[in-house]
């Protein structure tokens, strides 16, 4: 459990809620608090509980659930957290009182004779600390793992059981930080890091050198215990915050951990997942506010409520109720805690589920649809189909259910299903939309009328939410519940981004004609190809694009996204730690530009600026590098930039432009993000044929002689300049007959204008 200041000290009620599950007994411990409980059997087959109390360790006698009392005290200082594990007729102790040493030990093997029960304290020392206190523990094959100590980051000890008297340290593991909690099954520990909001795989076979095999991020990211399936395929998780999971894994391959399901034995009730214990395919979870719950996780893909013993009269969120269980004594009996309440033994029914299943399509696209809510009429039971149209839930009780399948924009559909215990009934369903249409596309460049291939389209409308790639021809089409108004968004690299706020998609207007202007507008809807590279000494706070997450300023308002680039994106203002993080643009041509600008919003905020902490813009051409702009000391605020690309490189057809931040030394905040980048210019387009264009151009490229020739007017001058804008000749040219030129220019890039009294046609020529 967490730490917290204090605990509201409450009356048991009474029960608010039971379902295959019998209360036997309640031991209530008048003046104490209880956490962690465990169990034993002594020689004689006699079944004892082993009751963490604030106070010190009870042994409570259980054999008959119906009268259970206390046979021996082991009293302890006081203290909120107590967790019990046993080896060997030994049980285990721990505590974070910092007034003990170490690891309780006590020798049960005398019961149920009570009056030699000896008890001792095991500590060891490491870098100088002695180990007092300990927050949990766990015990395989004849080794203790201990976790969350005193001693240095917490990480897990590792003691050798061979005398389990007498424990010898056998090895640390530090890698990951403070462990909360944990697992240990054939010399693989799983770990739970619950500040790091991570569950990892650690092979332990050589106790003295653990090796972190891989990790996984849980959905509430506060880690607080694992276990493991009866046959080692699957972990389980659970978070310790308001509105958690237990969370069940494919880790058959160990490198590549795959989410399977996430449970909540009651949504919407904001409570607290403590504790998961596994036995025989039943997840026996300690659920604080909602009590004891049992899900059958025979299909871990699918965990499905089939038992629940509410200890605690409340609901909600917080740190009260039911804190541990215990459900493998022979007799089949749960122990379990409330932490003001006292121990429960209750008697399960363990049922199997009777399973639902299925999948959701469109009736006219046949395309999969996410978010339909799956409700069982009767019942509490609600889920939503997956992005591929899939939904997994189920009951504990059999029967015949109406089952209703409802989705925005889409006709609600309810169908008969009978459902079995052990049994997958499948139901494959496809829902109606009048607004269901089929989209038809093209993109092209806007002045040409080429088709673009490879173009990002994101269609958003009420009901959905579509992306789509147009094809090698600059088509695309799509099938899907667009509602009347939907917003487009567009975009290649090399092409101006583009977006629609309002586009007419219906069943009479379903054909989407897209252009996009040549050149450079990303306001990073899309991922256009940007690259990040950062320090291998940066811990946090990397170039990340995405919609701002407790950003200070959010998104810059003024372009037509709600994304942007920022260093660390999370709700906790993460900022950049420990080194570099750079921003590069993808490869621009230049060139393609009379005059170009490069313009962007950014935000820098690094209120104490030192030397160390500073954000840089910098723009290469290939050839040589030129900075744009340095910031130190600067309160965040979106501002909009500008740079003339001439005035610090030529221009050449392999420009970048990069956004480079870096943290120094201490703790000064450094954070900042890029929006709405764009070039501004003059495009110069490429004049190779006489059409709409009043100037014909050939060869283009050519060896040095090429001819340019005007279609109607005269013009008054031909101009060619290099692209650092250096005149090299000036032609005349009679209307009609053209002039060739044979130039002696270096191979290169050249502008070459044509100027006419009402307008001047400027073209790039290419010398080879």
């Amino acid at each position: 459990m967490i730490r917290i200041a204090f605990f509201l000290l409450v009356a048991f009620a009474g029960t608010a809620y039971s379902q295959n599950i019998t209360l036997r007994s309640l031991l209530t411990t008048p003046g104490e608090t209880c956490a962690g409980v465990w169990g034993y059997v002594d020689s004689l087959g006699n079944e004892y509980a082993l009751l963490g109390a604030s106070k010190g360790l009870k042994v409570v006698n259980v054999t008959n659930p119906d009268s259970v009392y206390v046979v021996k005290v082991f009293p302890g200082p006081n203290n909120l957290w107590r967790e019990i594990r046993t080896w060997r007729g030994f049980a285990y102790v721990t505590t974070e009182a910092t007034s003990i040493q170490g690891l309780q030990i006590i020798d049960l093997r005398n019961l149920p004779d009570t009056t030699n029960l000896p008890v001792k304290y095991w500590s060891t020392t490491i870098g100088g600390t002695p180990l007092s206190s300990i927050h949990a523990l766990e015990l395989a094959d004849g080794f203790v793992y201990l976790y969350g100590s005193n001693i240095g980051n917490g990480g897990a000890l590792i003691a050798d059981l061979a005398d389990p008297w007498n424990p010898v340290l056998a090895g640390q593991y530090t890698a990951g930080g403070y462990i909360h909690d944990g697992y240990v099954r054939n010399d693989t520990m799983y770990p739970g890091h619950i500040y790091a909001g991570v569950a990892a795989i650690v092979d332990v076979t050589s106790k003295s050198n653990p090796q972190l095999v891989s990790s996984q991020v849980t959905p509430n990211k506060f880690t607080h215990n694992t276990w493991l399936s009866d046959n080692s395929k699957y972990l389980f998780t659970t978070d310790e915050v308001d509105n958690s999971y237990l969370t069940s894994y494919d880790i058959r391959d160990k490198q590549n951990i795959t989410e399977l399901d996430r449970f909540q034995a009651f949504p919407g009730n904001n409570s607290v997942v403590h504790n998961v214990l596994i036995k025989n395919d039943y997840a026996v979870v300690s659920w604080y506010k909602d009590g004891v719950v049992i899900a059958d996780a025979h299909r871990p893909e699918n965990l499905v409520l089939v038992g629940n013993y509410d200890t605690y009269a409340g609901t909600g969120g917080g740190y009260l109720g039911n804190w541990s269980v215990y459900p493998f004594l022979p007799s089949g009996n749960i122990l379990a805690t409330g932490i003001e309440e006292g121990l429960f033994v209750l008697t399960p029914a363990y049922k199997r589920a009777c399973y639902l299943e299925g999948t959701v399509t469109d009736s006219l696209c046949n395309r999969p649809l996410d978010g339909v809510t799956v409700e069982i009429t009767g019942t509490t039971v609600m889920e939503s189909t997956t992005s591929t149209g899939v939904f997994k839930t189920g009951y504990y009780v059999p029967g015949t259910y109406n089952v209703t399948f409802s989705k925005a924009g889409f006709n609600s559909k309810t169908v008969t299903v009978t459902l079995d215990t052990g049994v997958v009934t499948n139901v494959q369903l496809k829902m109606y939309s009048p607004s269901t249409v089929s989209l038809q596309g093209t993109t092209k460049e806007s002045s040409t009328s080429s088709s673009i291939r490879s173009v990002m389209i994101d269609i958003l409308s009420q009901a959905d939410t579509l992306q789509l790639t147009s094809s090698n021809a600059g088509t695309f089409s799509m099938c899907g519940n667009f509602g009347q108004y939907s917003a487009v968004h567009a975009a290649k690299w090399g092409y101006q981004e583009i977006c629609l706020d309002s586009v007419e998609i219906t069943s009479t207007s379903s054909q989407l004609d897209l252009s996009l202007p040549r050149g450079y507008k990303d306001d990073f809807h899309f991922d256009l190809g940007w690259t990040v590279s950062s320090s291998p000494t940066v811990t946090a706070g990397s170039w990340v694009r995405g919609t701002p997450v407790g950003f200070p300023s959010g998104d810059v308002t003024t372009d037509c996204s709600n994304k942007a680039f920022v260093t660390g994106n999370s709700a906790a203002l993460e900022d950049l730690d420990g080194g570099y993080t750079r921003l590069t643009s993808p490869v621009m041509d230049m060139t393609i530009y009379d005059d170009p600008t490069v313009e962007y919003s950014r935000f820098f905020n690094c209120a104490i600026g030192t030397p160390l902490d500073t954000f840089m813009v910098t723009i290469t051409n290939g050839i040589a590098t030129d900075t744009l702009e340095m910031l130190v000391a600067t309160q965040g605020t979106w501002t909009h930039k500008s740079f003339r690309v001439k005035d610090y490189v030529s221009l050449t057809p392999n420009v970048k432009v990069s956004f480079y931040v870096h943290d120094g030394a201490g703790d000064n905040r450094v954070e900042a993000a890029i929006d709405a980048f764009s070039v501004t210019g003059l495009i110069v387009e490429d004049v190779n044929e006489i059409g709409s264009s009043p100037v014909l151009i050939y060869p283009n490229p050519s060896n040095g002689k090429f001819t340019v020739q005007t279609k109607n007017e005269t013009p008054l001058d031909v101009k060619i300049y290099d692209l650092s804008g250096k005149a090299h000749r000036a032609d005349h040219i009679i209307s009609g007959e053209g002039i060739t030129i044979s130039s002696d220019l270096a191979a290169g890039t050249y502008m070459l204008k044509v100027i006419f009294r009402e307008c001047t046609i400027t073209s790039k020529i290419i010398i080879q």
